[in-house]
């Protein structure tokens, strides 16, 4: 590659989905951008690209966030959509937009969750911690493992099969959740609440992402790929006429999953929840219930991840498959704040979970 590759920061007051000199948005991404609760200023970078010879080659979103550290907020950025041309890979752009990323973090820290085998690489380079909460599937349906437009016989019979023995794993998941948590009413609301604020607030971990009422808000409306199947729903948890936890489900249409493994699945997650009272209502508790609720909506793999022990001992009991990690990234840059409070480079001082970072959106 001869051509000189030119950096550019895009601000949010100079984003347009009609300029494609400038920026290379979708329509949805745009909306999100806009929509961002934490963009304190128009002032701020939105968009780093990567121009040759004035034609966009590669790009990575900035998400304005905030973090909370020992109960003091900071000002910070998330995401983990970094996108390179694949005519343009190799020589070393997605590691130079990912730096520039960070260097324009306010306070030098940044935030990604979810991040695939082909961008943590850049992300270890770039020194961020790296975290592994566990990853595991449930298949719910055999046509995303079996070639479903094969018409020899033997798929049609071993796809019978394969749904009969998925099906007692799904009998066996509702019969637990009606047995042992039917004393919890779920219902699904419109948009957050205080309440859901002031749950997140009884957490105990020192560090975490800033996820408030506007928070979710912004999520519920906003997704980056446009498609009928990909939403989310939230809901509360009442104990004894009381509200003591909350979920967030997300459901998502994949054409091409899992390396080209799995084909046109609907794909289910849990990416927020929490618990008032861990003592009632606790983590595996939680997942179970959001599980149920997944089955529910007939999707054909439940993708969950945590690092927490009982709850993956639970997930394993009810069929679930250890699928790889939720690799969780955080930077702190060398004059960064978040480097006089002790103990953020480990994973069990980290409230973390699925929709922190851009994931939540994706």
């Amino acid at each position: 590659m001869n051509d000189e590759i030119i950096f550019e920061n895009v601000k949010f007051s100079d984003i347009s989905i009609n300029d494609k000199k400038k920026c290379n948005l979708s329509k949805s991404q745009y909306k999100i951008l806009l929509e961002n609760p934490f963009k304190e200023s128009e002032d701020i970078p939105a968009q780093i690209t990567a121009k040759s010879n004035d034609a966009i080659v590669g790009s990575v979103l900035c998400f304005p966030a905030k973090i909370i550290a020992d109960k003091q907020i900071y000002v910070c950025n998330s995401g983990s959509s970094l996108y390179v041309n694949p005519n343009f890979r190799g020589h070393g752009i997605g590691t130079k937009l990912g730096i520039k990323r960070l260097n324009v973090s306010k306070n030098k820290i940044s935030l990604a969750a979810g991040l695939s085998n082909m961008s943590l690489p850049i992300y270890k380079k770039l020194g961020c911690f790296i975290f592994y909460p566990a990853r595991y599937n449930l298949i719910c349906n055999s046509k995303v493992l079996l070639n479903k437009n094969s018409k020899d016989p033997i798929f049609t019979v071993l796809s019978i099969i394969l749904n009969s023995i998925l099906k007692i794993q799904q009998y066996l998941i509702i019969t637990y959740t009606k047995t042992h948590l039917c004393h919890f009413n779920i219902y699904e609301i419109n948009e957050a609440t205080d309440e859901i604020e002031e749950i997140i607030k009884t957490d105990k971990h020192r560090f975490k992402e800033l996820h408030n009422k506007e928070w979710f808000n912004w999520h519920l409306n906003n997704c980056m790929v446009e498609h009928p199947l990909n939403k989310l729903h939230l809901y509360m948890i009442k104990s004894k006429g009381k509200n003591i936890g909350f979920l967030m489900t997300k459901t998502r249409y994949k054409a091409e999953a899992g390396q080209g493994k799995i084909h046109n699945a609907l794909i289910g997650t849990i990416i927020e929840w929490g618990s008032s009272n861990p003592q009632i209502l606790d983590e595996k508790e939680l997942i179970m219930l959001g599980v149920n609720i997944l089955l529910n909506k007939k999707v054909d793999i439940i993708d969950i991840f945590s690092n927490d022990q009982k709850t993956i001992k639970l997930l394993k009991k009810s069929g679930f498959v250890h699928s790889g990690a939720g690799n969780f990234a955080v930077f702190v840059g060398d004059k960064s704040p978040l480097r006089e409070h002790f103990g953020y480079e480990k994973e069990e001082n980290w409230r973390i979970r699925p929709a922190t970072s851009d994931n939540g959106l994706s």
